[in-house]
């Protein structure tokens, strides 16, 4: 696949994607859907569907209305042989003049839905639905810069939280407290369910995200935040921490987040470091 530039079929440049972010999310993901057993990858794979599906609840703010072809067509594309199918087909539309908002909110929602519906039915393989639903979120991810709010620069601000499921949060406790002595605004979020916790990312986006992982045991766990939070709240960075972090590094990394850390001198310079980035975002 080519740069940013890709021409779409229309013979024009589309800057609707980043395409070396889609092609990194969509090996990632591929890479993760390897490691997991079947039963934990397609769960995750309903969690992109379910989730992807919702944001048309939203929709209603969007002008262009795609036919049910349109959206079989795009359907079929994100289960293509060809692995930039899906992504080139959203490019066309949108160098036919359908803004980014139409997309992400109308046609990536009614195609997500038309992947559930198929499954449901057994009309698609679960391999071809496990494809289809990891080039949509790779999709989502190649368009994150469409969607960078504008905000204040000058106060620091994360979320930290344990993954659900954990009793331990001493550790997510203590970096919350270390970072708050050191000038950051944080919200610490414990003790929640994973509804709960996804319900307030999608109501308050926060630009960096600490999330504790236990040990390999929260894998399964982690994995369906994280993709759930890419979903609601495309701009935010997130960063895990927590034990046994050297021998999971390839397993979360998989799982596409932006960094790991170790230890809080370590997650001090990570966090300053996306904190640069987060401001080039909005500037």
């Amino acid at each position: 696949m080519e740069s940013c530039e890709t021409l779409s079929k229309t013979g024009k440049p589309s800057q609707l994607l980043e395409f070396a972010t889609y092609e990194q999310a969509q090996d990632a993901i591929a890479a993760l859907n390897s490691k997991l057993p079947r039963e934990l990858v397609a769960g995750l794979a309903r969690e992109v569907i379910t989730r992807v599906a919702e944001r048309d609840r939203v929709a209603n703010r969007a002008v262009f209305k795609p036919s049910a072809r349109d959206i079989e067509e795009f359907a079929r594309a994100l289960m293509s042989t060809e692995p930039s199918a899906g992504a080139d087909y959203i490019a066309e539309v949108h160098a036919k003049g359908v803004p980014p908002e139409s997309i992400y909110l109308v046609y990536l929602a009614a195609g997500a839905r038309q992947l559930g519906v198929w499954w449901e039915k057994d009309q698609v393989s679960f391999l071809d639905v496990t494809v289809g639903s990891s080039r949509l979120l790779a999709i989502m991810r190649a368009m994150r810069h469409h969607f960078v709010r504008p905000g204040p620069r000058s106060v620091r601000s994360a979320a930290f939280a344990a993954v659900p499921g954990e009793d331990h949060t001493i550790g997510v406790t203590m970096a919350a407290d270390f970072f708050r002595k050191d000038g950051w605004d944080v919200e610490l979020l414990t003790g929640i369910d994973h509804e709960t916790l996804i319900e307030t990312f999608s109501k308050r986006t926060f630009p960096l995200v600490g999330l504790s992982l236990a040990g390999e045991h929260a894998i399964e766990a982690l994995s369906r935040v994280v993709i759930a939070l890419r979903i609601v709240s495309p701009e935010s960075y997130v960063v895990v921490g927590g034990q046994d972090l050297p021998s999971l590094n390839t397993l979360i990394s998989a799982i596409g987040v932006d960094a790991q850390v170790e230890g809080l001198e370590d997650a001090r310079d990570v966090f300053d470091a996306l904190w640069q980035r987060v401001v080039s975002d909005r500037a």
